[in-house]
């Protein structure tokens, strides 16, 4: 909050709050189902790699209808939605 709205004069719009607890809610899913899913770092590697096609970088629009309903199961993709 100090940098954005200190720093960069970036005005913050909706509850910081809640912003908060829903970044809180995706680190602990992402963490426990990489944990869960993933028994080597090779595993690893291609969870971290499906986080491409949450949204983040790309828009879902553009995806394959079969991607999109496949990422669905993933909780970035909900975290990008949100925010």
């Amino acid at each position: 909050m100090f940098v954005i709205q200190g720093v960069l004069r970036i005005p913050v719009e909706g509850s910081v709050a809640l912003f908060l607890a829903g970044a809180a809610l995706h680190l602990f899913a992402t963490t426990s189902l990489m944990a869960t899913l993933a028994r080597s770092m090779p595993q690893f590697g291609m969870l971290a790699a499906l986080q491409l096609l949450s949204g983040n970088s790309t828009p879902r629009a553009s995806m394959p209808q079969l991607v999109q309903e496949v990422m669905l199961a993933a909780p970035t993709t909900h975290f990008v939605a949100a925010g």
